[in-house]
């Protein structure tokens, strides 16, 4: 596990200034080559002007925010690898880093150059108040879990309709949940717990579970449920809920390198018929 922090960068390129996209590619690539390339393709979707730079000021003029972002990363990472030991029995072969991004996710697991990332938005867990050492933990540790799935299944899946996706995607971020909570070590532990988020969602839980199972057998999306920009019942993320407790229900039967390594038409069949 490797920890880069591009604090004091953030703080001496962008800081008090007007956000130069040209400056920002220079400190992007300074910390992987071709990460510019990679961050602006994921991001060009967005409206730059409209979505994108209206966060960005916002994270470069939150001096008090992002110095408490930085504290907070500073903790969590201090015994980090020690945890993830603990856990998992086993390092974790990543990069985590703390940069500036284009409003591409507060977090992001993926691969670049050949190698695994945890990459940490700065501008977006501003924007979501997620800086303080509890939410930035559940987030380091929710992206871990995506990392550790990766390294652990070995199980190639082919994904071509859209119900295959949705309990794709359900499967994949239930994992992650499921590790967060374990690395958390909080039982159901949910960071989007807020104003009785987990409350709602455990009151509507028939209701989400229905509505999710219509939408995988008439293979419809279910983008709704994921993400702090889609809402289903005026909620956000209730995805990671479902998924959370699917998970947790296969863990009743199952240890978690089986589950990591499950098939994917068993996954739906488990869903669609006994949850």
């Amino acid at each position: 596990m490797n920890l880069i922090d591009t604090y004091s960068e953030v703080e001496r390129l962008f800081i008090g200034k007007t956000f130069s996209k040209d400056t920002w590619r220079n400190y992007a690539n300074s910390i992987e080559s071709n990460l510019a390339k990679r961050i602006e393709a994921d991001s060009n979707e967005y409206d730059y002007e409209r979505k994108i730079l209206p966060v960005l000021n916002l994270s470069i003029s939150s001096n008090k925010e992002l110095e408490q972002l930085h504290q907070s990363f500073l903790k969590v990472t201090e015994k980090l690898q020690e945890r993830v030991m603990n856990i998992f029995g086993k390092d974790l072969d990543v990069d985590i880093i703390l940069y500036l991004g284009l409003c591409n996710g507060a977090g992001w697991a993926t691969q670049i150059n050949g190698r695994k990332k945890v990459l940490l938005g700065i501008e977006k867990i501003i924007e979501l108040h997620w800086y303080d050492e509890n939410n930035l933990a559940a987030l380091i540790y929710h992206e871990l879990g995506h990392i550790w799935h990766d390294t652990t299944r070995n199980v190639v899946t082919e994904i071509v309709t859209q119900s295959q996706h949705a309990i794709w995607r359900l499967y994949r971020e239930g994992v992650a949940m499921y590790c967060e909570q374990l690395l958390y070590n909080k039982g159901r532990f949910y960071h989007q717990n807020i104003n009785g988020w987990l409350e709602w969602c455990d009151r509507n839980r028939s209701i989400l579970i229905a509505e999710y199972k219509q939408r995988v057998t008439r293979n419809e999306n279910v983008q709704e449920f994921f993400g702090d920009w889609c809402k289903f019942m005026e909620h956000s993320d209730v995805g990671y809920y479902l998924g959370a407790e699917f998970v947790g229900y296969l863990a009743k039967e199952y240890t978690l390198n089986d589950i990591a390594n499950m098939d994917l038409e068993v996954l739906i069949n488990k869903f669609l018929l006994e949850v």
